[in-house]
């Protein structure tokens, strides 16, 4: 019998505080824009300054408060917090939610407007990165909600923000009569005692949050901190060539704007609802949306448009172009320096724990597609200075798009400073290998430790012969080969993705196949059997089952399938030859490296012991599952855990009728940003350890980069699987640098880890 874990034995959190610590709370006001600008550059705005200061120290029963001066209320600053200066003085920890901003407001507004003393790096703590690090919303509010603790937020404190921490809107009279820099604040008694409760209050609720919560281990306390130094370093921005690109985007979106009203009589790409109407009007197009990825779809499948229709998709979709944008948001987040900072979160990604972007997003650069006929190794250099150059028509002689010229040259605008290099090495298909690793398939593991191509080993088992990157031949007239077809199943498949997600997944990489192509590829008996298949599941009929019950929970399988392909503008009838291709490739990757769908069962076979075992550690390969206080855990080589809150089992009918043991947990709706019961699986279960584990190896190497190597590379960012440092001219070394990302601690050996690294004075894919 099903054992169901109740929800009320797990309310208890288990607590391992290890280091006593002040708790802190800035309240400051500014004409700064916080949320665009980012903390170091709100604590760096000429009009920020300080309202107050609340704070906890070790031991007193007392939330204190330090003051600013209002003079026009005849309120005097109060008197330095000097029990807090020899706290810091005596090497205590100061800890704050979000603490980046209040280690940036110390520092650029304390520091420097009221003389106080600075708090060592390394004694800065935060309680956002203990919620962040257990899976838990990472806000203040957010956290004491999903918690359910006693202290609370204060309600008054939005409005305190809104009208006391901003500006008073001055009218266009007084603009106008007392200039543009002109700044002022509110102020009266009532708001600023307000004001100051409501900062106490928010330390109150910040120690009743870290209370209740483990410190970070210590690997992952020095991470932090590493984390902190690479966005208080930043990272130079080339300002000229933004500004260059900028000019050039709008030169190009004025002349295909000119050209698209010659052609529609409509002045502006950016008016979508006419541009819809006369598409509908004069080419008979119904376009549900004018989206990118619509746009794409039209231009991409259509055939049949003619050439006045397609260009004018193509000039919507040039002029509506978003990526261009982000050298906007490069000056808006630069300092006098030309540095950008503040463009890391740790334990950004929730339940892994990977980095996530902040500011300029970094991990959103796209990689850069450049006209064939320039060298590879010059396209980005000599693309840039053509951009600078400021000459459209010779833009668009050699590089055609100007659009995508611009956007691929938003890499290129990270540069070294004079005098220094850039140094950077991305982990060689990380994930592919830990997912192979965790499983134990040594077969598959073989092929990287004897430097061969995983993806075309994949390639071959799909069609019966060996394949290399040499001998892979093109499998459809936009030139994918069949190692292309390879590589997407590698990355793709080993989660439990399924035949139509993975034709979903085909078309990310622009892979369309038709009935003839797919013939070459599986021959046409296989092809026939699969089709059988496919069709079964899409389009089951009566006859095909011995139960009316069955064939019904069939049907009612099949039409949520065909809807979630008509959704993606699939038919599922005209894309039935490339779903039996898909199936094909999904039972081929589950039969080549068997061990990891083994391993995708017996993870949440572990998974689900633990929960209904408390005080049980079931280990399961390379990780170790089991609960503690509200969180099931999952403890991995690095020490560090995976968190699900609350969790349970819920039996739960499979599509087949087959009632089984589902595993629920609370978490973050990614869509609603709510805090809601979620559910998980095997298949999504090793998907997170994997992703935790490439994130841990990643995070060694910055650990071990810092530390052994920190004399020679300051490191700037990481984006997915790859670190930017900079360097002294001359001091850099590539092959020294890739192994300090490939040497792994012990708990890692038989795990065939490769970093490619390069040294420029650009950043680039």
């Amino acid at each position: 019998m099903l054992h169901v874990s109740p929800r009320v034995i797990l309310r208890k959190i288990t607590p391992t505080i290890v280091r006593p610590r002040a708790t802190i709370d800035f309240e400051g006001r500014s004409a700064g824009n916080l949320k665009r600008i980012g903390s170091w550059l709100y604590s760096r705005h000429r009009t920020t300054q300080a309202h107050c200061l609340a704070y906890h120290l070790p031991g007193s029963d007392e939330v204190k408060l330090w003051h600013r001066a209002y003079p026009a209320l005849d309120i005097e600053e109060s008197a330095p917090p000097e029990d807090l200066f020899q706290w810091i003085a005596e090497g205590g920890a100061v800890e704050a939610h979000n603490a980046g901003f209040e280690q940036n407001f110390w520092q650029n507004v304390m520091q420097v407007q009221h003389d106080w003393p600075e708090v060592p790096d390394g004694q800065w703590m935060c309680s956002a990165a203990k919620c962040a690090a257990l899976a838990l919303p990472r806000s203040l509010e957010g956290a004491i909600e999903a918690l359910d603790l006693p202290e609370k937020k204060d309600p008054r404190g939005e409005n305190f923000v809104n009208k006391y921490c901003k500006p008073v809107r001055l009218s266009k009279r007084e603009r106008d009569l007392l200039g543009e820099d002109y700044v002022e604040f509110a102020e009266d008694i009532e708001g600023i005692t307000t004001g100051w409760e409501y900062c106490k209050q928010d330390v109150r609720a910040e120690m009743c949050l870290s209370d209740a919560l483990p410190d970070l281990i210590p690997n992952e306390q020095k991470l932090w901190h590493i984390t902190q130094d690479m966005n208080r370093r930043g990272v130079l921005i080339d300002t000229t060539l933004a500004r260059a690109a900028l000019r050039m985007a709008d030169k190009a979106k004025r002349k295909i704007n000119g050209e698209l009203e010659s052609i529609t009589r409509i002045a502006s790409g950016s008016q979508r609802e006419a541009l819809k109407k006369w598409l509908a009007l004069h080419e008979g197009l119904e376009l549900a949306d004018s989206t990118a990825k619509t746009l794409e779809w039209y231009l991409d499948r259509r055939t049949d448009l003619s050439k006045r229709a397609r260009r004018v998709l193509t000039i919507i979709k040039e002029v509506n172009r978003t990526s261009t944008n982000k050298f906007k948001r490069m000056l808006e987040c630069v300092d006098d320096d030309d540095r950008a900072r503040d463009l890391l979160s740790f334990c950004g990604a929730e339940r892994t724990g990977r980095y996530a972007g902040k500011g300029i997003q970094v991990q959103n650069l796209p990689k850069g597609r450049f006209a064939k006929h320039l060298p590879k190794k010059t396209a980005l250099d000599l693309a840039v200075e053509d951009i600078k150059s400021g000459d459209l028509d010779w833009c668009e002689v050699i590089h055609g798009d100007i659009m995508n010229l611009i956007a691929s040259c938003l890499r290129g605008a990270l540069i070294a400073p004079k005098g220094r290099d850039l140094v950077s090495a991305d982990y060689a298909a990380i994930e592919a290998r830990c997912v192979l690793w965790e499983s134990g398939a040594d077969t598959a593991l073989n092929v990287f430790r004897e430097k061969k191509d995983i993806y075309c080993d994949m390639a071959s088992g799909i069609y019966g012969r060996k394949i290399t990157k040499e001998t892979a031949k093109p499998i459809n007239a936009m030139g994918a080969t069949e190692r292309d077809f390879g590589k997407v199943a590698v990355l793709g498949l080993g989660y439990g993705m399924g035949f139509l997600k993975f034709l979903l997944t085909l078309r990310t990489y622009n892979i369309v196949l038709n009935r003839p192509e797919v013939l070459a590829m599986m021959g046409k008996k296989r092809l026939e059997k699969y089709e059988g298949v496919v069709r079964k599941k899409l389009f089951p009929k009566p006859d095909d089952f011995d139960d009316v019950r069955k064939y019904r929970l069939a049907e009612r399988e099949a039409a949520k399938n065909r809807r979630s392909l008509r959704d993606e503008r699939e038919d599922p009838e005209g894309v039935l030859h490339e779903l039996a291709l898909c199936k094909y490739t999904v039972d081929t990757y589950r039969t080549r490296y068997s061990e990891v769908p083994e391993m995708w069962k017996a993870q949440e076979a572990a998974a689900i012991e633990a929960i209904q075992h408390r005080g049980r550690r079931v280990k399961c390969g390379v990780v170790t599952w089991y609960v503690e206080g509200r969180f099931l855990k999952c403890l991995l080589p690095s020490g560090r855990t995976l968190n699900y809150c609350d969790a349970e089992l819920k039996p739960t009918k499979t599509s087949w009728g087959e009632v089984r043991p589902q595993i629920r947990f609370m978490g973050r709706d990614q869509k609603t940003n709510k805090w809601v019961r979620q559910a998980t699986y095997g298949g999504k279960l090793t998907e997170n350890i994997t992703q935790a584990i490439a994130r841990d190896i990643m995070a060694h190497a910055k650990l071990s980069l810092t530390e052994k190597h920190g004399h020679i590379y300051e490191l700037l960012i990481s984006i997915h699987d790859q670190i930017l440092s900079e360097c002294d001219e001359g001091e850099g070394d590539v092959k020294s640098f890739e192994a300090a990302m490939a040497d792994l601690p012990p708990q890692y050996e038989g795990c065939p880890i490769t970093a490619e690294g390069e040294l420029y004075k650009r950043f680039r894919k």
